[in-house]
Parts: structure tokens; sequence; C-alpha cells
């Protein structure tokens, strides 16, 4: 099952190659032929590349499409519950940072059900490595990160108060928060299919980061530096995913954290140009190509930048969004996105 399209003509012939490319780039080199990197897809788009087989795990499909579509790697989230449940909120796509918070005091950060990783079930992690392709590897990320799941359980107003009020509580729910995303890293870290994590961890608002760059030092970045070591000790690189203005802290996130590679750029904040030329000799900079820009500009303008990023970046820049590939992302101006982004190597006719 297939849709036409202008622009998409099945898989790359040639099909990923982990370590020779994204995994090289990762590891300060560069990458043997241009090469991609994203987030997330979304479903009907995922559909469309490889299409629906009766019984097959969402996550399996999805294996399959970022193959098709010419990654080196595909995106795993945690396929067994592990997550941090906040409260109600009246809208899933759109929401406040006040929004669903449930802990408030003491009280209720010790009432908190907090996840208890080693009681889950980690069987999907062998399905998806059992439906990689020869050279494809898995990108293990987080359901949010550290800084993330705080606000979402205390809300970002009461964090800030607390900060103030009551510093050794927003330690103790940190360290509740950052303790099990360790676990979660340190359990999917080893598994033989897994290629790369990715922390994902929204910091930063167009001009700051939400909470100040010695707060970040205090409160959130020893349970990143933690994180990066687990994925380090396993032997695989790790990647930051953040929105925001992060131009306080790249220092930190390059030399102190030592991540591998950054992912998230808006051209209203930072360009991705600006990034590369800014970091690009320090740490991977990955994606980039800004999701507004995507929705706003002509297929030959999105055709035209990305082919320009990749031939001066080198091997040393991975193609893709500024962030994700929402549903409202024209699908014709993201696969032009692709085209460039693979270099326009040979491709073979699809067959879902």
């Amino acid at each position: 099952m297939s849709t036409p399209s202008s622009l998409w003509q099945g898989p790359v012939a040639d099909g990923p190659d982990f370590t020779r490319n994204l995994g090289a780039m990762l590891a300060g080199g560069r990458s043997a032929r241009p090469t991609l990197f994203e987030f997330y897809h979304n479903v009907p788009l995922i559909r469309r590349i490889a299409g629906d087989r009766p019984g097959e795990p969402d996550y399996v499909r999805e294996i399959r499409a970022w193959a098709a579509l010419g990654y080196d790697h595909a995106n795993l989230g945690a396929r067994n519950g592990f997550c941090f449940k906040a409260g109600d909120r009246h809208r899933d796509r759109s929401i406040s940072l006040n929004e669903g918070a449930v802990i408030s005091d003491r009280d209720s950060c010790e009432r908190y059900p907090w996840p208890q990783v080693e009681a889950l079930d980690w069987s999907y992690l062998d399905i998806a490595a059992a439906a990689l392709v020869p050279g494809q590897v898995l990108m293990a990320s987080g359901p949010g990160g550290v800084l993330e799941n705080v606000i979402s359980l205390v809300g970002f107003e009461r964090l800030c108060e607390l900060i103030s009020d009551d510093p050794d509580l927003v330690q103790h729910i940190v360290d509740r928060v950052g303790s099990c995303l360790l676990a979660y890293y340190q359990r999917v870290a080893p598994h033989p299919g897994v290629g790369l994590l990715m922390s994902n961890d929204d910091w930063g608002f167009k001009t700051q980061t939400m909470l100040s760059p010695r707060q970040m030092r205090r409160f959130v970045f020893p349970w990143h530096e933690r994180i990066v070591a687990a994925g380090h000790a396993a032997g695989k690189p790790v990647v930051l995913h953040s929105c925001g203005n992060l131009s306080p802290v790249m220092d930190d996130v390059i030399d102190g954290l030592k991540y591998n590679g950054k992912h998230s750029y808006e051209d209203g904040i930072t360009p991705v140009e600006e990034a590369f030329s800014r970091w690009g000799s320090r740490i991977a900079i990955l994606g980039g190509i800004d999701v507004d820009y995507l929705c706003r500009s002509p297929i030959a303008e999105v055709h035209r930048r990305t082919a320009a990023l990749v031939a001066a970046a080198d091997g040393r820049w991975a193609a893709g969004t500024g962030n994700s590939v929402p549903e409202w992302v024209p699908q014709e101006s993201f696969l032009a996105l692709i085209d460039a982004g693979v270099g326009g190597r040979p491709r073979v006719r699809h067959a879902a």
C-alpha cells in the first residue's frame, strides 16, 4: 500500500549503514555518504511509506519505514509503559506548562507512583531488533527528559516557587525523576540492537533557557551527565534533543555533559546553518530544517536549502527537520528534504 508521489520512489538502494555514516559522524568523524537524522514521524506518513501488515506492532512498521526512507537508525521509545504519569490536560497537542501537575509538596512526592524500571517487560527490544535491516540500529529515546518530566509533574510556576522556597525538595523530585531515567537508559543501552541513545528534554524558550544556567547546572545537568556516561559505558553515542535557546549552555552540552550530537533547531532562534558554523566542529549537528519553514516554503526551495547544507557540511551534518515530522508538515515538502538529504542516491521500486 502506498500513495503516488512525484518524489517518493521507494527505498534508497544501498540501504542503512550506521557504522560508516551516522555513527561515524557521532564519533567525531565524517559520514561516508549523505545521511539523515530524525526524532519521529507522524502515523499517516509511516503508513504511506510502509503500509499495514495484520498483527504487526506499530513500532515494527515504523522501523520498516525508517529503513525505506534511508535512515541509518530508527527511533524507539519505551514500549512497555515506562513513563511519568501526570494529571489530565484539556489539550493533547498544545499544553500549559502548569497544567496536569500532581506533585506540590513532600507528601505528594512520596505518594506519587514512581515507575519501577526493573519490573517492566523489556521483550519489545528483542522484537524491534529482529525487525531491523542489515546496517540499521535502534535509537532508544526516553519518555521525555529530566527537566521536562519535573515540569510536567510539578508545573513550571510551582517549580520556580519551590526553587526559591524549598530547593531541597526540588532536588529530591529531580533525583527521583533522574534516577528512574538513568535506570531506563542503563537497561536499554547494552542491548545489541541499540546503536545510540537520545535524551529528549526540552530546556528552553525562544530567548533563554527555562531555568537559569546556574539552576540548570545545579539541578538538571548532573543527571544528564550520568545518562551520557551510561551510554558511553555501553559503547553507544548519546544525542541531546532539546528545543529552545540553548546558546548560554552549549559549552556545558559539549564539554561538560559530553553529548555526541545535538538535535532541534528553529530559524527564529538559531538557524541550523548558524549552529553548524558555531558548533559543528565540536559536536554533531543533527537535523535543523525548520518545521515552520517546511510548512511555508516551496518544495524546490526546501530541496535547495537542504542540498546546499549537505554540500557545505561535507559529511558532518545529518539532514532532517528542526524538531520532528508532525501531521501538518506537507508530505511532499518533507520528502523533498529526504531526497536532498540522501544526496540523490539511486532508489529502487517500493514494495510495501
